[in-house]
């Protein structure tokens, strides 16, 4: 699968899902295609603050830039497609002082109907890698 194929499979994902995190707490999240169906954003509704990530092509390269709620926008580049499940990692940041610092350093999606998807992201803190993994439904 290419790149842009991968990013055309994202689109499936349009509408608003939910998850419950390992916490217990309802996760919201919504995806809708901008600028001629060109940038699919995912609006996340936290608790405390929103997040934004938007994917793009870059020629034949599929970028996501998250817009964290850290005040920090890691970009991350799809390095690996296994089936449907894809895998970002960090390439550069905007406003990130140290590698070290607190900011999301992975994510993978897995696609897994129309109704479900999978998605993991680890973040690293202080040096150490946390990864949470959660199950959407779609609403």
């Amino acid at each position: 699968m290419t790149h842009f194929t991968c990013f055309e499979s994202l689109t499936l994902l349009v509408g608003q899902w939910s998850g419950i995190a390992p916490g217990g707490h309802r996760l919201r999240v919504e995806y809708s295609l901008h600028a001629n169906n060109s940038v699919l954003m995912e609006h996340w509704h936290l608790r405390t603050a929103d997040a934004l990530t938007l994917y793009h092509m870059d020629g034949d390269q599929l970028m996501a830039t998250h817009y964290c709620p850290l005040c920090n926008q890691p970009r991350l580049n799809l390095i690996e497609q296994n089936g449907s499940q894809l895998h970002f990692a960090c390439v550069s940041a905007t406003n990130l002082q140290n590698a070290s610092d607190e900011h999301q350093h992975t994510f993978e999606i897995k696609l897994i109907d129309e109704q479900h998807f999978w998605r993991s992201e680890s973040y690293i803190a202080s040096g150490k890698i946390m990864t949470e993994a959660i199950n959407y439904l779609r609403d």
